[in-house]
């Protein structure tokens, strides 16, 4: 992509360079859909391809006025995509799961920072700042759902587990900094 990003910025037109790598985004996704695949996983990728090139900077630079309105709308999709009937009727099961995510996740974050020399609070820290499910298991279980590796119903729990743990996640920091 150096290449092509090279001629744009001689061209000096900064809404150029937005317009490709909006095309790349969109090239990648349609790609990955073509192929059977999720257009979250293509799009995913298009991020992963224009992070590393030199170009990186100037197009972060670019798209920050619609960083608003795309954190939105992520949010939104991820808001809309958690199934209250699944969690309703799974909730125990949904429970325990987010519960031992959490922890598991958390505990191996904490032996992780303890073995590279993190101090017992700084440990802590990063544990539970990072407890929670990451956005790309949304790309990932909608990906095998997608091609059948999973079933709607596991990835709707699935996903419900993962939009839990990010809405614990404050809350357990906030226990944090009130026990510590």
């Amino acid at each position: 992509l150096n290449p092509l990003f090279r001629v744009l910025a001689d061209a000096r037109a900064r809404e150029v360079m937005t317009a490709a790598a909006l095309l790349v985004v969109l090239g990648s996704a349609l790609a990955m859909q073509l192929s059977g695949l999720s257009m979250a996983m293509g799009a995913f990728l298009a991020g992963v391809l224009l992070s590393e090139s030199t170009f990186r900077h100037q197009l972060e630079a670019d798209i920050e006025p619609f960083r608003g309105i795309l954190l939105g709308l992520f949010f939104l999709a991820v808001g809309m995509s958690l199934d209250l009937g699944v969690v309703a009727h799974n909730w125990r099961l949904v429970a325990i799961y987010v519960v031992a995510y959490m922890v598991m996740k958390a505990l191996g974050i904490y032996i992780v920072a303890r073995i590279l020399k993190s101090g017992h609070r700084e440990a802590l820290e990063r544990a539970i700042f990072m407890a929670q499910g990451g956005e790309f298991a949304f790309v990932l279980y909608s990906s095998a759902a997608a091609v059948g590796i999973i079933d709607g119903q596991a990835n709707a729990t699935l996903t419900a587990i993962v939009i839990i743990s990010m809405v614990l996640t404050p809350l357990a920091i906030l226990a944090l900094r009130y026990l510590t």
